[in-house]
């Protein structure tokens, strides 16, 4: 991706690809930080988890979505209630656009973050992640 330069441009692309193959740049990303990482077996009937990582000995379920619009606050609600269920914290990593409501459940959870736009970019490039 670094030889696209405008970062709509990037996410563009990144809505275009296969998602197994989104799914796998976002671990391959945490693996490349140094963290570990576990990759599902099976692609489907995989519960809404696309993978796990540990930060900080912490685990984080990872939910990676490719949106061309607004992400569906039903997903978001979903991943909430699954990450609850499993007592732990999470992702939900996204290329759409964070409309109201799903913005409103991700800030009412302290265990789930999302990461779209700007941020997706700067996790996915080396020399912009922080």
């Amino acid at each position: 991706m670094a030889e696209i330069p405008e970062p709509g441009h990037k996410l563009a692309y990144l809505r275009r690809i296969d998602p197994f193959t989104f799914e796998e740049m976002i671990l391959e990303t945490f693996q490349q930080c140094g963290y570990k990482v576990k990759r599902n077996s099976r692609y489907t009937g995989d519960g809404g988890i696309d993978g796990r990582v540990w930060l900080d000995g912490k685990l984080f379920l990872i939910q990676a979505k490719r949106y061309a619009g607004h992400i569906s606050a039903a997903h978001v609600q979903e991943f909430c209630n699954l990450v609850d269920s499993k007592g732990c914290k999470g992702f939900f990593i996204h290329t759409g656009k964070t409309g109201g409501s799903s913005r409103l459940l991700a800030n009412s959870q302290s265990n789930v973050w999302i990461i779209s736009g700007g941020k997706l970019l700067d996790l996915l490039d080396p020399d912009r992640r922080v």
